[in-house]
């Protein structure tokens, strides 16, 4: 209807017109009367404010564009149709729309705010603050309302969001509307985003917007929030000022977000002093202090922000603050500093409000503390003060204030001295805060020197009994005290301490003792919460009063001595704070060199100790952490003193161990002050003697102790060297604790000082190494290591004692020579078993090394007998030691050795060896070695005699009684204790440990005869060591053989079981006595047996065949069975044994042991084990010349180790059976053995003399059956008959060595000779023929059987076989005229080969007379054979069958040609030439007849004749060379033409010399050449080895003692 009619009507012309066109409309005209539609229809305004809500809703774009534009031109906001309320309402309508991020409603929205329109170039704000201001703000005012409840995130943030919008629209719109919507605004967004609030983050994030700098200037936020402050604080309650304060912190806070010319710098400088400004107003007199305090609060929040703020310029003066992210141009620079100097203003007004309140309270302390709120308000006020002077020292560094100590500072002090306690401290730590925080140099110093009251006041605080908070809190005030003030005055607080300790009024010292307990334990307090108070380390806070404590603990008034034990009892329980100070104090006094400083150190740290050293050693264990200052201290004070080490982690414990260790190590430069260092040391090493004997637990104690033992240890070697003989003495005692705690066991609990019993000790531990120490919480790791062991285990140990004993043997009156030697003594109960052997051994041998030094001093003769004594007094002492730890059930020797186990059915059971007794096993090789080595020392500076070889007197008393002589009856005295303590130590090793004497005689018997030879030292050593036992009272060769006898089975008990101890085992240098195995035990026994003289021998055989049983059953080792057959055999041929002794067990023992031994001939041995043989030397006497491998078994292979023993076994009863052959007697022990070796000797030996496994052993089992006494045991021949006739007729008898055929020769002699008249078909297998063997078998065995024939007469007697000659000739015949063709024609010249061989063993073994009828058949054959052969002029031409066989006929010429045989010699011309110039019988014959040479110098047809061995040689001769070194044919075969004619050219060497040579042949050489042609190895093969001579063994059974042989013994050698 409007837009129907005039544009330009005028508002009321509008409302007229639009109320009739509705009404019109409605057509309501024709209905009800005019009065009647007005009454009906509502208020004007109300329509139309409804329709335009309506319109402004609508979901329609469109409608509500259309809505705005109707507004904007018919209904502006100054439109007399709206109402105030009404148009508040149509705003916050229109407004809504602006959410909606519509720009062309959002246009439409301004441009009806402001009535403008959308070209104009400027905003103007009149008509918007002349018609909407009020409305709008009332709108917002409306929404922002804090009692509305927002039901989402979008409801919450509308309002901000809204306005954020139209700031953004309009320009400079925040000018117009700011200044009345920030207090609301700011309200709502505390509220909104407060703790708890729903939506936050919404509304915070647009309220930044609203707030931004280049939305809304923050200078007017400013104004507005200052014009709210003003009128709050001038209202009648001034304390709501805080609202607009916290206003102001909230816009600061949260919706500052950029700072670019330190506007927020500015904002919050004028907050500050703004809530300065606010004090006086809000309390102007202290009773209203408690209003102040959410004010006082806010102001050190804003104090904190400005002082971080200033912190962070001053660290980078160019660079950006935290607070600010771009630069602040040079204009916000001054703006700061205006703002910084108001500030300062307000501050100095602060400080005048200040000091008003606190002269208020101090003149009226009474009423303050009963007004409530009033002094924790004024706790807050100081705090702020002090925030304040931090920052106006910050702000204007270059203040001195004068130079004078302000007014409020002096209250402040004035303060301080009150009675009130809270209102007290409160004003002391005030005072001490602003001395923290830094006051001007002049005010600060001056306000130092007038703290000596303050100091006072607080000590007079103190109750010196438990008040708890307020003890606590004036406490931590004079520590804090302490500690502003020690730059200026370092010992006010501390002088003040102990002037009250230091009066001289016993009750005020007592007083002031416990008032420094309470001080002590509230520093405790302090400390376990360091930094409350600003101290940061409580450790070392007055020392010197601490020091006064301690040492009143020795005090002679009961009560003072009673409360400072106590006190210190107390203490341990913050042990940093009770030793750091004294630590710190030693370590200064070291770098000093201040030794009176450090004795006194020593003396408070002992009188700490003898309180309560428990609780403070488990203090000290307590706290793994040593504090800084000490470290650093102890660390520079080692540099400096150049000993200990650098600190590298652990507990208080270790730590006092390193430093009491660094004094005993350190030394001074200076020399004027070595004599009172001295001092420092001797006292730290009794200090740390006491330490160490109260650690606790015993295995804490352990660690420690095996720590410092090597430190220790290192000193005293520098004190040995440097001849410090009073530090030695102290060191030594100081060890004995650490040896004795270093091995406590960890389950004891027994006090130090107690002498532990041996059977106290705990062997088992022994060895043990230290368990890893936990780490410290830090993760530190402690400075005891872990691989320290004890002390007596340290590799240090034995060298430092060594040479401290060796340096000390120059007796002086001081020198610790006594100490050493008691603490060696003493030293040996903890030495560990496994190391015990060595440790001893070395002490011993350097104990008698001293012992020969010291015989040779011929100087100071007094004083060598003297250390002489002290020496043997050592040795015995150990020896003693070692009896006294030995259990008394340990070692039941005597029952355990009447009845040998061997003869019981069953064994006894192993009883384990007592760590003892294997101890001394150790313990006395090595005494006896240094004896014996003592005794044969060449030169010994002795006046008189020297000891021959075999004495028994002198072997102890040699060293004695032979020094240079002296009428001074004191060395007479000397030396007579000397021979005293010799024979008791003697006495105690001989009764006392007899096994074990025995044991380390067996010791020394090893280490001096395992080499293969045995040089003139050894065994000159070897002699003495048997005189030594022969001369002692005790001994006996029964009793010696019954304790190696025990030896024995202890072996043989260790052998036995799987995990045997191996031989060789080194103990301390000294090989144990069975380094040699069981071979060692056996030398011995052999050697003492030898020795020993024989009316004293008979006792021995119970014992010795005991040990035959045993090593028969028990014994693994075949050199033992070797040796008990030697020795066996030793002392029967000395002394028969009796046929008593002979019991039923016995003789099968001894039986067993002549089986065994012919078992190992034949290498009839279990492998199980072979590689634990013992072979190596000493060996039994019949095999110490031969040349034997000296590796252990473990190197070698079964078959080299299994062939020693057959050829060592082999040897030895070869030597025996030689042996009975020469002594030509029968005992029942021999005869019981010899039975037992013939019986095994068919199954073990015989089947293996031709079997080529056993070539090697051939000889030595050809040579055993040779040997065999078989005049003395007839039936020897017997039991070797069959086995021999059986190796005769093997195929592979002549397989063999000249010399095995040698011994078979003579073996079979001694058959032939046993059967007297023996018939060869009895020895030799006849050939027999048979259809099923083919022709060539039957061939072959012929020629076996033939050469066979022919051995038998070769090793029979010369014409034993006459008798036979007859068929043997008929059978040589046969064989000759054997002929075959083909294929036998091989074997049938094999035939006869043989046969040609069997004639010349007749021509050797036969007399000529005998052979006649024999001639012309071998004559005949010769020739034939010959004859045949020389069909082709010359061998050259010839076949190797046909030149071997004339080659054997040919030998057949010569063997009869050089035994000059009549038969032969008459037809000799046709065999080989006559001597070169006499006619030949041809010769005589052509002249006879008168047949001459033909004209040409020939000889006709006669002449044509040329003897055989010319003929088939060609004429050839061998040279001059040649003819000597052979004069017949020594060529056992040939294989070529020119080997043929080398050996047949022999026999045409006709000259003189040749001739002569062949005379000189001797039978022995032409049998060596038959036996040649028997072998049937290969020519290199036959002569490798020559026969081995068994003479010199049966005449030398011993190489080491033979000479000393009983006489009987030799003759029977002789023979």
């Amino acid at each position: 209807t409007a837009e129907a009619g005039d544009d330009n009507l005028e508002d009321s012309d509008f409302q007229d017109t639009a109320v009739g066109g509705v009404i019109s409309n409605a057509d309501l005209g024709d209905v009800l009367p005019q009065e009647l539609i007005e009454d009906v229809l509502p208020d004007l305004s109300v329509l139309v404010l409804n329709a335009v809500e309506a319109m402004l809703d609508d979901s329609s774009t469109l409608v509500r564009r259309a809505a705005l534009d109707m507004l904007i031109r018919y209904l502006p906001a100054k439109s007399q149709v709206w109402c105030r309320e009404d148009l508040v309402v149509v705003i916050r309508c229109i407004c809504r729309l602006v959410a909606r991020h519509d720009w062309s409603i959002t246009r439409r929205v301004v441009q009806w705010l402001l009535n403008q329109a959308a070209d104009e170039p400027a905003v103007n704000f009149s008509y918007f603050e002349h018609h909407a201001l009020d409305a709008f703000v009332m709108a917002f005012s409306e929404d922002l309302k804090v009692g509305q409840k927002k039901n989402n995130e979008i409801d919450a943030s509308m309002p901000v969001k809204i306005l954020a919008e139209l700031l953004m629209e309009i320009d400079d719109f925040s000018t117009v509307v700011m200044d009345r919507l920030t207090r609301p605004l700011l309200v709502y967004i505390k509220t909104q985003t407060s703790q708890g609030a729903q939506f936050s983050t919404a509304v915070l994030q647009h309220a930044k917007q609203v707030f931004d700098k280049d939305m809304t200037d923050p200078l007017v936020v400013k104004d507005a929030l200052d014009s709210v402050w003003q009128q709050q604080l001038s209202s009648e309650n001034p304390s709501s000022c805080l609202e607009a304060l916290t206003l102001y912190s909230v816009y600061m806070d949260k919706l500052i977000v950029v700072e670019q010319d330190g506007s927020q710098v500015k904002l919050i400088d004028d907050l500050l002093a703004k809530a300065l400004i606010s004090f006086p107003a809000i309390s102007p007199t202290y009773k209203e202090l408690a209003k102040l305090g959410r004010v006082v609060e806010f102001s050190l929040n804003l104090a904190k922000q400005v002082m971080d703020r200033e912190q962070a310029l001053d660290e980078s003066p160019t660079a950006q603050s935290p607070q600010r992210k771009v630069e602040v141009p040079a204009s916000g620079i001054a703006d700061l500093d205006v703002a910084d100097s108001q500030l300062l203003d307000k501050a100095e007004d602060f400080f005048s409000y200040f000091l008003t309140v606190v002269d208020a309270l101090t003149e009226n302390t009474d009423d303050a503390k009963a007004e409530p709120g009033v002094l924790e308000t004024y706790e807050a006020v100081s705090a702020l003060l002090v925030s304040m002077v931090r920052l106006h020292r910050c702000l204007r560094p270059s203040s001195t204030w004068g130079g004078i100590v302000p007014e409020w500072v002096r209250g402040i002090m004035k303060a301080a001295l009150v009675p009130e306690v809270a209102l007290s401290c409160r004003a002391i730590r005030t005072l001490v805060e602003l001395m923290q925080v830094g006051l001007p140099p002049a005010v600060h110093h001056a306000v130092i020197d007038d703290c000596q009251q303050v100091a006072s006041q607080l000590w007079s605080l103190l109750s010196g009994r438990e008040q708890g908070r307020a003890d606590l809190t004036a406490v931590g005030l004079m520590l804090d005290l302490h500690e502003v003030v020690r730059s200026r005055t370092p010992t006010m607080v501390t002088d003040v301490v102990s002037a009250a300790l230091n009066q001289q009024a016993m009750e005020d010292r007592i007083e002031a003792v416990l008032k420094h307990g309470v001080l002590w334990r509230h520093i405790v307090v302090l400390r376990a919460g360091k930094g409350i108070h600003g101290v940061q380390d409580y450790t070392n806070v007055f020392p010197d009063a601490m020091k006064l404590v301690l040492s009143y603990i020795d005090a002679g008034e009961p009560q003072l001595r009673h409360v400072s034990s106590s006190w210190a009892t107390a203490a341990m329980q913050a042990l940093p704070m009770l030793l750091d100070p004294l630590f710190v104090d030693l370590s200064q006094a070291a770098n000093e060199g201040s030794v009176d400083k450090i004795l006194h150190v020593y003396t408070l740290l002992g009188s700490l100790l003898s309180t309560e050293h428990n609780l403070l050693i488990e203090a000290m264990q307590n706290h793994r952490e040593v504090s800084a200052s000490c470290i650093e201290q102890f660390n520079r004070s080692c540099a400096s003193t150049g000993s200990g080490s650098p600190w590298t982690g652990g507990d208080y414990v270790e730590f006092t161990c390193a430093v009491c260790l660094r004094d005993v190590q350190g030394t001074h430069a200076d020399a004027d002050a070595v004599a009172k260092w001295e001092q420092v040391r001797v006292t730290a090493t009794n200090f740390l003697k006491r330490f160490l004997s109260h650690i606790h637990p015993p295995s804490r104690a352990k660690s420690i102790c095996c720590y410092l033992g090597e430190d220790i240890l290192d000193v005293l070697a520098r004190c040995v060297a440097d001849g410090n003989e009073v530090m030695q003495s102290q060191l030594l005692s100081l060890l004995r604790v650490v040896l004795v705690r270093s091995h406590a066991d960890a389950s004891s609990a027994a006090p130090f000082g107690v002498p532990v019993a041996p059977e106290q000790l705990d062997y088992s531990a022994f060895g043990s190494r230290i368990a890893t120490p936990a780490r410290a919480e830090n993760g530190r790791q402690s400075a005891v290591t872990t691989q320290k062991p004890p002390l007596a285990e340290s590799n240090m140990m034995v060298p430092t004692l060594l040479k401290g004993l060796r340096q000390t043997a120059a007796l002086t009156q001081s020198s610790p020579l006594v100490p050493f030697v008691d603490f060696i003594v003493f030293a040996m109960r903890f030495v560990h078993v496994k190391d015990f052997t060595m440790v001893v051994s070395n002490m011993i041998n350097v104990f008698c090394e001293l012992i020969r030094e010291q015989t040779g001093r011929r100087q100071q003769v007094g004083s060598s007998a003297i250390a002489i004594l002290h020496f043997l007094r050592g040795i015995t002492g150990i020896v003693q030691l070692c009896w006294q730890m030995v259990p008394t059930t340990s070692e039941p020797e005597e029952e355990e050795t009447k009845q040998s186990f061997f003869f019981s059915s069953e064994a006894k059971p192993e009883r384990k060896k007592s760590p003892h007794i294997q101890a001394m096993e150790a313990i006395v090789p090595a005494i006896l070695f240094a004896c014996i080595e003592a005794t044969t020392i060449p030169d010994c500076h002795y006046r008189g005699r020297q000891e021959s070889v075999g004495s028994t007197a002198g072997t102890v008393d040699v060293a004695i009684d032979d020094i240079d002589g002296d009428t001074d009856v004191d060395l007479k005295q000397s030396r007579q204790q000397i021979r005293t303590q010799m024979v008791e130590l003697l006495d105690i090793i001989w009764t006392k440990f007899p096994n074990v004497f025995v044991n380390s005689i067996l010791a020394l018997w090893s280490k001096h005869v395992g080499t293969t030879q045995t040089d003139a030292s050894n065994s000159t050593f070897l002699r003495v060591l048997l005189s030594t036992l022969q001369g002692l009272p005790s001994s006996s060769p029964h009793q010696v053989v019954v304790d190696v006898f025990k030896v024995y089975l202890l072996e043989l008990q260790i052998r036995r079981s799987p995990n045997s101890v191996p031989d060789g085992i080194q103990t301390g240098g000294m090989q144990n006595h069975m380094r040699c195995g069981e071979s060692a035990v056996f030398h011995f026994l052999f050697t003492y047996l030898y020795e020993a003289p024989v009316e004293v021998l008979q006792p021995v055989w119970p014992e010795l065949l005991k040990m035959v049983e045993a090593t028969i059953h028990l014994s693994k080792q075949p050199m033992s069975l070797v040796w008990v057959f030697s020795i066996v055999v030793l002392l029967d041929g000395a002394v028969p044994c009796p046929d008593s002794q002979l019991t039923r067990a016995a003789k099968k023992a001894v039986g067993d042991l002549g089986n065994k031994l012919i078992q190992y001939c034949g290498r009839t041995i279990g492998k199980l084990g072979w590689e634990g043989w013992d072979l190596i030397p000493p060996r039994p006497p019949p095999v110490e010349m031969m040349t034997l491998s000296t590796t252990p078994a473990s190197g070698r292979s079964y078959e080299d180790c299994v062939n020693d023993v057959a050829v060592i076994a082999l040897r030895t009863a070869t030597v025996y059976a030689m042996q009975l052959d020469c002594m030509k007697v029968r005992t029942p022990l021999s005869e019981t053995l010899m039975m037992a070796m013939l019986d095994a000797i068919p199954t073990t030996l015989m089947p293996k003399l031709v079997d080529q496994e056993f070539s090697g052993l051939r000889y030595h089992m050809l040579c055993f059956l040779e040997r065999l006494p078989y005049l003395l045991f007839p039936s020897s021949v017997g039991t070797i008959r069959r086995g021999v006739i059986e190796a005769l007729n093997h195929q592979e008898f002549f397989m063999c060595d000249r010399r095995c055929l040698d011994v078979w020769r003579s073996i079979l002699e001694r058959v032939l000779i046993q059967a007297g008249d023996e018939d060869l078909s009895n020895l030799v297998h006849p050939a027999t023929a048979s259809i099923f063997k083919s022709t060539d078998s039957q061939m072959r065995s012929r020629v076996r059987h033939v050469k066979r024939c022919a051995f038998v007469v070769y090793t029979a007697p010369k014409d034993y076989f006459t008798s036979k000659l007859r068929p043997m000739a008929e059978k040589l015949v046969e064989n000759l005229r054997s002929t075959a063709t083909g294929a036998g024609e091989a074997g049938c010249r094999a035939l006869h080969l043989e046969t040609l061989l069997y004639i010349r063993v007749l021509l050797l073994k036969t007399t000529p007379g005998f052979l006649t009828p024999v001639w012309p058949v071998v004559l005949a054959e010769l020739i034939k054979i010959l004859t045949q052969s020389s069909g082709v002029q010359n061998a050259q031409n010839g076949s190797n069958e046909q030149w071997e066989l004339c080659l054997a006929a040919l030998k057949v010429a010569d063997t009869a040609s050089l035994l000059e045989i009549d038969e032969f010699h008459l037809h000799q011309w046709m065999f080989m030439p006559d001597l070169q110039g006499t006619p030949s019988a041809l010769d005589l014959c052509r002249e006879s007849n008168g047949i001459t040479s033909d004209s040409n110098g020939g000889r006709g047809h006669l002449a044509e004749f040329q003897p055989f061995s010319v003929r088939l040689t060609g004429g050839a001769s061998a040279g001059d060379a040649a003819a000597m070194s052979a004069p017949c044919i020594t060529a056992r075969s040939v294989s070529t033409a020119a080997g043929f004619v080398e050996a047949a050219s022999t026999l045409n060497t006709n000259t003189i010399s040749s001739i002569v040579r062949r005379k000189t042949v001797t039978l022995t050489e032409l049998m060596r050449l038959v036996e040649g042609d028997f072998l049937e190895l290969p020519e290199d093969q036959i002569d490798v080895e020559q026969p081995f001579d068994f003479t010199s063994l049966a005449t030398s059974p011993s190489r080491l003692v033979h000479s000393q042989a009983p006489q009987h013994l030799r003759d029977a050698s002789a023979r």
